[in-house]
Parts: structure tokens; sequence; C-alpha cells
């Protein structure tokens, strides 16, 4: 985080797949609250990527939202699930197209 605040440009993209794998292994830890948070925070900062750059960091967004789905649904927040889902699979769909 400190590196990304410093130079975001260098160091948000390692930063969201830092907080990815975080993600996951809190989940296996059992840490439901923190693994949500961490994935969050990976799917806003790869937002603002491919916002930016969309041919450069929207397969890496469609990945944190199916992870985030994942997560939500193993929260019991299906609705939320369902919505990360259908987002990562618009991403996927107009990569496909490309």
């Amino acid at each position: 985080r400190r590196l990304a605040a410093g130079n975001p440009a260098a160091h948000e993209p390692a930063l969201a797949m830092s907080l990815n794998n975080l993600s996951i292994q809190l989940a296996e830890a059992g840490r439901r609250e923190e693994e949500l948070t961490a994935i969050e925070d990976s799917v806003e900062i790869r937002r603002r990527l491919a916002a930016a750059n969309p041919a450069a960091h929207e397969p890496d967004l469609a990945m944190s939202l199916n992870n985030l789905s994942n997560r939500l649904a193993a929260a019991g927040l299906q609705d939320e699930a369902l919505a990360a889902a259908t987002e990562a699979d618009e991403i996927e769909g107009r990569a496909a197209q490309e």
C-alpha cells in the first residue's frame, strides 16, 4: 500500500493482485469480514485501472469480480454475488468479441 500510495501507476496493479490473493488466503482461514474487505479493495483499484486502460486491465477486473462473487456467495449475499458475476461475464463477453 505504501508503494502504491507513492507511485500508483507503477504499483497499483501489483497491490490489486496482492489484495486478490490475500482475500483467498483469508477465506481459507475463515476470516470472512477481512476477506470481503480485501477483495472489495482489489475490485475498486482494478475498476480505476480499467477505466483508464480497459484493454490492459479489464481481464484482471473480471477475475477479481469473479472472486468477489465467490466471496459474496459464501457470505450468503446471493444478490450481490450475482451482480458481481454478471459484471465479470459482461467484461469477458466484450473481450471475446474483440
